[in-house]
Order: C-alpha cells, then sequence, then structure tokens
C-alpha cells in the first residue's frame, strides 16, 4: 500500500504511505465507529461539514457547476446574487457544530466564500472552536497580510483553483478580464 511499481522500478507513493492522511481512502476506517452506528440504525454527526457561505462569486467559470445560474458581469466586480446568510448567524455556526460533534469543516462555496464578509472570521471562529479548518476558493479576493494571516494560522489545508497558465487561457477558463490573472 505505499509503495508502486512503475517500470520495474518501486516508487514510493507518499499519499498512500500515511494511512492518516486526509486524502488517503482507507481513512474511513479511522471512523469505524460511524459506521457500526448506521448497522444499528443510530445516527451520529457528520465528521466534515462543507460549508458553502455564499453562491455569490466574483469569477464566471466555464466548469462551474452553478453555471445555469445568473452569472457575474466580466469584470468581477459585480455579484450575481446579493442575497446571504447574515454574517452573525454564520460566525454563530462553528460552536453549534463542535456541540454537535463534527471534526471538522471546510468553507467553500456555491460562489466563492471570500465574497462573503464573514469569510476572513470564520475561519478563526472554527479553528478557536476546536474544528480543523479546510479552505477552497478561487483566492482572488485574499489580496492582503490579514487574508493570509487568517488562512495560515487556521486552515489544516488549502485549495486555490487556478485553472491556467497565462492570461488569455485564465479569460477563457474563468470569464474574468486577463489582468486578474497576475493578480491571483
Amino acid at each position: 500500500m505505499g509503495e508502486k511499481s512503475i517500470k520495474n522500478k518501486t516508487v514510493k507513493i507518499e499519499e498512500w504511505s500515511n494511512k492518516f492522511n486526509p486524502f488517503n481512502s482507507d481513512k474511513n476506517l479511522v471512523h469505524s465507529a460511524h459506521y457500526f452506528a448506521i448497522l444499528k440504525r443510530k445516527i451520529l454527526p457528520p465528521i466534515n461539514i462543507n460549508f458553502d457561505m455564499t453562491n455569490i462569486c466574483n469569477y464566471n467559470c466555464r466548469f462551474c457547476m452553478f453555471a445555469n445560474r445568473k452569472r457575474t458581469d466580466p469584470t468581477g466586480e459585480t455579484f450575481r446574487d446579493a442575497s446571504s446568510l447574515t454574517s452573525k448567524y454564520i460566525l454563530s455556526l462553528p460552536k453549534i457544530w463542535k456541540e454537535w460533534g463534527a471534526k471538522a469543516v471546510c468553507i467553500r462555496g456555491g460562489g466563492d466564500p471570500t465574497c462573503h464578509p464573514a469569510c476572513r472570521d470564520m475561519l478563526p471562529e472554527c479553528k478557536k472552536q476546536g474544528l480543523d479548518v479546510g479552505f477552497v476558493s478561487n483566492g482572488f479576493l485574499c489580496n492582503d497580510s490579514s487574508w493570509w494571516n487568517a488562512i495560515n494560522k487556521n486552515c489544516k489545508f488549502v485549495g486555490f483553483s487556478i485553472d491556467a497558465g497565462n492570461k488569455k487561457d485564465y479569460t477563457k477558463t474563468k470569464g474574468v478580464p486577463g489582468d486578474q490573472f497576475s493578480k491571483s
């Protein structure tokens, strides 16, 4: 399980060498109590909560699964939907999740979580409650040290969607002006 033979060479695959790696599919075995509870028809709290903070997005990605919704304008300055959960409500959720028994939360979005005004405060609030924090964003609005401090101090993993290697492809893929490529 942590090695693979490629062209008669044995290659150690780091991703699978640690059974507790968050990307290792065998990690479910760590949470076997949940499977036994299911067999007994008992419902336990989720281990991880995937939380979409908002449907607002500053990008218009071609591959977005929400492509049929009204999208942002080409500049990325006007968002596609102004309705969101209130910041006060959102910031109350980590305590509820922890009391419920959840272990982790992934802050992401049906849009981009950084478009919600409470996003930067949500990261330390989740960690303060003892939740492991994941964060997935296009990263464009993470443009100052306060964002980077919030991300670096509170997140266990981070995923930034880049999806292109030059301005032309970035514009085509992300649906935003090419000059945003060098800023993200």
